[in-house]
C-alpha cells in the first residue's frame, strides 16, 4: 500500500519576482503550480496510492473566480476510478474564513472539519487518517495536542499545516514540537506550510515536510526540485519515505566571481548559467529560471548599473534552450586600489619579516590572538581552529608558531594583492 503526501500548492499563484522577456513565453507554462498539480495527479494514479493526502494551501487565497476551483475539482475527478481517496486540510491562505467561494467537492474527496480534528479510517488499505483545517488565517493555538489516540491496528496518519519548532522565516501558525507530534502514536505525520523539504524520524514516527509543489521564485529553490512525498507501507510499517521532484519550472541559484572586463564577465556567466541549468533539467523540469550573483572586488563595480541591462540581454541571447536569466544581482566591491594595496603589503612584508628575526615577538603575537578571544568567547577560537583541522600551536613550539605565522601572512598578503584576469580562471 502506498501513499501520497503534498502541501502549499498554492494553485493559481504567480511566479512572482519573474519578468517576462522576448522568447521567454514561448517555453515557459503559462501556469506553472497547474501544470504541478497535474503531475501530482498523473503520478497518484501511476503510484496506484491509497489516498493523496494534501496538507493545507492547496490555494494561495481566495479565487478570483471560479475557474480555479473548477481546474481543481476536475484534476481530483481524474483519481475516482483508479480508487484513490482524497484528504484535504485548509491552512492559513485557504482558512475557511478566508475563502468566499466553494464548490462541492467529489464523494471520494474528505475535506477535514474546522471545529476539531477527526478521523477517517480506510479498513482496506489499514490507514487511519486524523486531520484538521484552519478556521481562520492566524491560528495560533497548539492543535496537535487535540489530535485523537490512534485507531489500534492500523497505520495511523496526522494531516496538519503547522510551524515545527518555531521554523525561522515562517509565521507562527498552529504552532507546536516535535515531542508534541511524536508523542501522538501516530506513524507519519503529514505536514504543511513550511516550503522547504524535511523528513525526521523521531522514535518510530516520520514527520515530513514535503515542500511546496512548484516554486514560484527565486527564494524557493531547491537543487533536487519541489514536489511530494511517496510513502509505501508493507505489513502495517512505513518501508520507504521518497521525495518524488514534480516542479515544471526549476529556480537555480549561480554565483560568479567577476572577472576585470565584460566581455570575460558575459563568457563566464554563459558558461556557468548553461552548466548549472542543464542539471537542474536532467530531472522532470522543463525551465530553469537562473538567479546569477556576482561577488568580488571588481573593476566593473564602478559603472555596472550602467552596463548591467546589455549584460543581462547579452548573456540571454547565449543561453540554451529552456534556460532564462531571470535577474543578475550584483554583490562586487570596488577593485583595491593599487597605491593602498602596495602601501598595505610593503606594512605586510616589515611585520613579517621581523617575526621572522624575532621568536619572541612570534609568541607575543600568538599569546595575544589566543588569549584575547577567549577572554570573550571562551574556547570558541580553540574549537574553531580545531573544526578547520588546524592544531593550535604551543607558544614554546617556535618552529609551529613560525609555520602559522607565515600562514597568516601569506593569506593576507594573497587577499591584498589584485588579481588580473588570467588569475581567476
Amino acid at each position: 500500500m502506498k501513499f501520497l503526501h503534498a502541501a502549499d500548492l498554492h494553485i493559481d499563484s504567480s511566479m512572482r519576482g519573474f519578468t517576462d522577456r522576448g522568447g521567454v513565453s514561448a517555453d515557459v507554462p503559462s501556469n506553472p503550480t497547474r501544470a504541478a498539480f497535474v503531475r501530482l495527479v498523473d503520478l497518484a494514479i501511476a503510484e496506484r496510492v491509497a489516498a493523496l493526502i494534501l496538507a493545507g494551501d492547496v490555494f494561495d487565497g481566495d479565487w478570483e473566480d471560479f475557474h480555479t476551483g473548477v481546474f481543481f475539482v476536475r484534476e481530483l475527478q481524474r483519481l475516482a476510478p483508479h480508487g484513490v481517496r482524497v484528504f484535504v486540510a485548509r491552512g492559513n491562505h485557504d482558512a475557511a474564513n478566508v475563502m468566499t467561494h466553494r464548490m462541492r467537492l467529489p464523494p471520494h474527496v474528505t475535506e477535514f472539519r474546522s471545529d476539531a480534528p477527526h478521523t477517517v479510517v480506510i479498513e482496506e488499505a489499514g490507514l487511519a487518517i486524523h486531520g484538521w483545517s484552519f478556521d481562520e488565517r492566524s491560528v495560533t493555538r497548539n492543535v496537535a495536542r487535540t489530535f485523537p489516540p490512534p485507531v489500534a491496528g492500523l497505520l495511523n496518519v496526522g494531516v496538519l499545516h503547522t510551524n515545527l519548532d518555531g521554523a525561522f522565516g515562517h509565521d507562527n501558525y498552529a504552532p507546536c514540537t516535535t515531542q508534541d507530534l511524536a508523542a501522538a502514536g501516530y506513524a507519519y505525520w503529514a505536514l504543511g506550510h513550511v516550503h522547504q523539504r524535511r523528513a525526521i524520524e523521531v522514535d518510530g514516527c516520520w514527520i515530513v515536510y514535503p515542500g511546496n509543489l512548484q516554486g514560484r521564485f527565486a527564494r524557493e529553490a531547491d537543487p533536487q526540485g519541489k514536489g511530494a512525498t511517496l510513502v509505501e507501507v508493507r505489513d502495517g510499517r512505513i518501508v520507504s519515505v521518497q521525495h518524488r521532484a514534480l516542479d515544471v519550472v526549476r529556480w537555480v541559484h549561480v554565483e560568479v566571481e567577476s572577472p576585470a572586463d565584460y566581455d570575460l564577465l558575459q563568457d563566464t556567466m554563459v558558461a556557468r548559467v548553461n552548466q548549472a541549468a542543464s542539471a537542474a533539467l536532467a530531472g522532470p523540469a522543463k525551465v530553469a529560471l537562473v538567479r546569477v550573483t556576482l561577488t568580488g572586488p571588481s573593476p566593473l563595480h564602478a559603472d555596472w548599473a550602467h552596463r548591467a541591462h546589455d549584460v543581462e540581454h547579452g548573456v540571454s541571447s547565449r543561453l540554451a534552450a529552456g534556460v532564462h536569466l531571470e535577474r543578475i544581482v550584483s554583490a562586487l566591491a570596488p577593485a583595491p586600489d593599487a597605491d593602498a594595496a602596495e602601501a598595505a603589503l610593503a606594512g605586510i612584508a616589515a611585520v613579517a619579516e621581523r617575526l621572522r628575526q624575532d621568536p619572541v615577538a612570534r609568541t607575543q603575537m600568538l599569546k595575544a590572538l589566543l588569549d584575547g578571544p577567549q577572554k570573550i568567547l571562551g574556547d570558541v577560537p580553540a574549537r574553531t581552529l580545531a573544526a578547520l583541522g588546524i592544531a593550535t600551536p604551543s607558544p614554546d613550539d617556535d618552529a609551529a608558531v613560525g609555520a602559522l605565522v607565515e600562514a597568516a601572512v601569506q593569506r593576507l598578503a594573497g587577499r591584498l594583492r589584485p588579481q588580473t584576469p588570467s588569475s581567476r580562471s
